[in-house]
């Protein structure tokens, strides 16, 4: 028999069964039971995975940071599983706290802004600071693998290729005695090291910025200070004998004031000494700010590149004070991960002022492209940058890197006021399309723009650049009031499709859509069509009905179908074909809507319960399904199928949804939390899995694989997840039955998911080889035998075969007899 029994990476269960839409209250999403189509069964049960968002390291300073303290030059930074910064100098390091003091009594939470608004960064210093030290020689050791690159208006050329670290060794800081720390466990553990002769009473370690040192009942010692506290664990003191065999040494923390020594009783002085403590600490500072994941993409060969924003290196300037500032100073990261869920290389990119909300495309060779809004003046941009100046109060900005994370060319976009990037994509043929929205009267748009000036209080825009970063195409797109295009998508002939909001009623080329007239509301979702030689505008179509209607995705498969997603409170939203959910549920819900190149509209359909349901993610995979995120506040939000959650955890939960290209709800599921779980952005890759980055508040939001960080760090954290559709099957092979003391080649195999397999039989003992495909079974007694089979994505696969043995059977040949020569006897057995 065939047991499929799936894992989050192997770290956690999921065990799926397809199901009926579950808690539908009174909100209409139809079933097999109600008109409509009836629930498509899904092929293959997904699997929901996370991946690491950041791989702890020390990182050297090799002139990205111009930080100045009286313990000397900066010579490392790094980050710990709390948010907490550590900054390493020539005599001493320095421990940052960062929290978030938020505005939430100004700004509420709502759907609009389902986080709490950092208003103000907080940062706290405490120093220990090595006393009468030597100038010690400071390396690295133990690298991790991943490097680092930095673009800033000190270094607009790039520090590039810094390497992260798992050590780093102060050489004798003191006569004859090392300094080692090193990153394990999300904590950080120093150590000296004590050679033949030296004098560890020598050490003496300064502290400042936290209360007078006291000792702990367990000989550690602590250090109270008003946001949080302080804990260095007793020293483990030990020498090592010839044979191997560790002695520990009776030793104690001497304490002076605020500075700390090393009182040891006895040791053998003519040998190597190691004196062990581990440093802990907790704040109760609130949220530290963590980095703000925006968007992903996916390579053919399934790496994975993430891009959002960061508050960056904060260093206060006082120890044992409160520094606060002001809201802002955001810059861009990048981050690349393997397949196997491995950060191969991060990218830091900003100027003086703020970078937010990056998107992120790939281009067929492999170059990363991300466009986003920025407040810098002094943007570290490439020499022959498009346009080499900031036109206004925030522009856009366009950056191109190579596989390794290094800057190829960055350029502004913009005119004289406000420019925003909401969305980028990469063409066939390696065009680069952007869209937003501008309150810029000298926009630079080009010649044959389809509207050459701004036609109202603020337009949308598009934008076409080559590969080498020369604007090819621009132009305005707009009525008289707000027009933002939210959403580019590209087809295989290069015609361009955006989607947005529009406050204008008199949107042009409406002649040829399927809603000429506005809806309603305060504004109504819009969709309008390029030709991509020409540049005229094929047709344009309002999309909504009698309240407000906004478009935030949209994409196009490989038939040239186009498919929109957002959210709505419109009871009379335009529906067509057989909708899954053909009624608003409650507030606001999503909705998905698919048309055919000429804007007429295919299917479209609700998504949605009781309160507030928003689409912020949306991707055709290669199979044609849709695949959808967001996040919902309704208890009674439609899961379907084989669901991860189907409860709400609390506050803003994630969604992920699968249609059909002709709109059968395939799948749905809840992802989250006790408070908000926001998805930000969505990719698929060439065999039909997902990527879902977004943000969480939640500390019971659900980790796997080998991360670090399995708490809530801060006011949110960044998550990715990988969604497996594409999981593989095991085959344990045939029951059968041997002799005792006989055996069986054992047939496993393996398919679906990604090859290559790993397979892991259990019990092992009586096996040949247990992770072998087809070891050889030698059961004393009946067995069943497990197969475990995982494939290159983690995703597992579990089936059974039972071995019988049965007992040799019991002879008895009768009494023993003597014959004559040429006699006979008759033998019963």
């Amino acid at each position: 028999m065939n047991i499929r029994n799936t894992f989050l990476d192997t770290f956690f269960c999921l065990c799926l069964l397809l199901a009926s839409v579950a808690d539908a209250a009174s909100t209409s999403f139809d079933t097999a039971e109600s008109p409509g189509p009836a629930l498509a069964k899904l092929s293959k049960t997904p699997v929901v995975t996370d991946i690491p968002t950041e791989t702890f390291a020390l990182l050297p300073n090799r002139g990205q940071w111009s930080i100045v303290s009286d313990a000397g030059a900066l010579r490392a930074v790094t980050t710990m599983h709390d948010g907490a910064q550590v900054f390493f100098f020539d005599h001493g390091f320095s421990i940052v706290h960062q929290g978030v003091r938020s505005d939430a009594d100004k700004h509420p939470v709502n759907a609009e802004q389902p986080y709490p608004r950092p208003a103000a960064l907080q940062s706290y210093r405490i120093d220990y600071r090595f006393t009468s030290s030597l100038n010690p020689g400071v390396g690295f050791r133990r690298p991790n693998g991943t490097h680092y690159n930095y673009y800033s208006p000190s270094s607009p050329d790039g520090i590039v290729q810094v390497a992260g670290h798992t050590e780093i060794v102060y050489e004798n800081l003191y006569p004859g005695i090392d300094f080692r720390c090193v990153l394990e466990n999300g904590g950080m553990k120093y150590e000296f090291l004590v050679a033949p002769g030296a004098n560890p009473e020598s050490i003496i370690l300064a502290t400042r910025g936290a209360g007078m040192p006291t000792r702990s009942a367990d000989g550690g010692v602590r250090f109270a200070y008003r946001y949080g506290e302080l804990r260095d664990s007793a020293p483990w003191v030990y020498q090592t004998e010839g044979d191997g065999e560790v002695q520990p040494r009776d030793a104690a923390w001497r304490i002076e004031g605020s500075s700390l020594s090393f009182h040891i009783a006895d040791w053998d002085r003519s040998r190597p000494l190691v004196i062990d403590p581990f440093l802990q600490w907790s704040t109760f500072m609130g949220g530290a700010l963590s980095d703000y994941a925006r968007d992903v993409a996916l390579g053919d060969d399934g790496d994975i590149f993430l891009c959002g924003y960061t508050a960056g290196t904060d260093f206060p300037v006082t120890p044992g004070a409160l520094q606060s500032t002001p809201r802002g100073n955001f810059e861009v990261f990048i981050s690349a991960f393997s397949r196997e869920r491995r950060q191969l290389w991060s990218t830091y990119y900003g100027g003086s002022g703020s970078e937010e909300n990056p998107q992120i495309a790939l281009s067929p060779d492999g170059t990363v492209y991300v466009a986003g809004s920025t407040s810098s003046t002094d943007l570290p941009l490439s020499p022959q940058a498009q346009q080499p100046r900031s036109g206004g109060r925030y522009d856009v900005f366009l950056l191109a890197l190579d596989t390794q994370g290094k800057r190829m060319w960055a350029t502004y976009l913009g005119g004289s006021y406000t420019d925003e990037c909401s969305d980028i994509t990469v063409s066939r043929g390696g065009a680069l399309y952007l869209a937003g929205g501008t309150y810029s009267t000298n926009f630079p748009v080009t010649p044959n723009a389809i509207q050459t000036s701004n036609a109202g209080d603020y337009d949308m825009f598009v934008a076409q650049f080559n590969s080498q970063g020369i604007r090819q195409w621009a132009s305005y797109i707009g009525g008289w009031s707000m027009d933002f295009a939210a959403g580019i998508a590209v087809n295989e002939k290069g015609d361009m499709f955006l989607t947005g909001r529009t406050e204008s009623t008199n949107l042009p080329a409406l002649s040829k859509g399927l809603q000429t007239t506005y809806g309603g509301g305060s504004f109504d979702a819009f969709v309008l069509g390029i030709d991509g030689r020409s540049k005229k505008l094929l047709w344009s179509t309002y999309l909504g009905g009698e309240k407000e209607d906004n478009a935030e995705r949209i994409a196009v498969d490989s038939d040239g179908n186009i498919f929109v997603a957002g959210h709505t409170a419109s009871k009379r939203f335009p529906l067509e074909g057989n909708s899954a959910q053909r009624r608003l549920g409650g507030l606001i819900d999503g909705f998905i809507a698919s048309m055919d190149q000429k804007g007429v509209l295919r299917w479209s359909t609700y998504l949605g319960g009781l309160e507030v349901d928003k689409i912020t993610g949306l991707s055709v995979d290669v199979h044609g399904n849709l695949l959808l995120a967001g996040f919902t506040g309704s208890k009674n939000f439609p899961v379907a199928g084989s669901t991860f959650q189907s409860e709400k955890g609390g506050g803003y939960d994630m969604f992920l949804s699968q249609f059909s290209a002709a709109g059968a709800y395939l799948w749905g599921t809840l992802y989250g939390g006790e408070t908000h779980d926001i998805c930000y952005g969505l990719s698929t890759d060439s065999d039909g899995n997902a990527v879902v980055v977004g943000g969480t508040e939640s500390r019971g939001f659900r980790t796997a694989g080998n991360i670090f960080q399995g708490d809530l760090s801060g006011l949110t954290d960044a998550f990715i997840l990988r969604v497996i559709f594409n999981e593989p099957v095991a085959s344990a092979g045939r029951d059968t039955t041997i002799c005792m003391h006989g055996s069986a080649l054992l047939g496993g195999g393996a398919g679906g998911g990604r090859p290559p397999y790993q397979y892991r039989w259990e019990p092992a003992g009586s096996l040949s080889d247990a992770r072998s495909a087809r070891p050889v079974a030698t059961p004393a007694a009946t067995t069943a035998y497990i197969l475990h089979v995982t494939d290159a994505e983690g995703a597992v696969a579990i089936d059974t075969v039972s071995i019988s043995v049965a007992p040799l059977p019991t002879v008895d040949a009768g009494e023993d007899r003597a014959l004559c020569p040429g006699s006979s006897v008759t033998m019963n057995v």
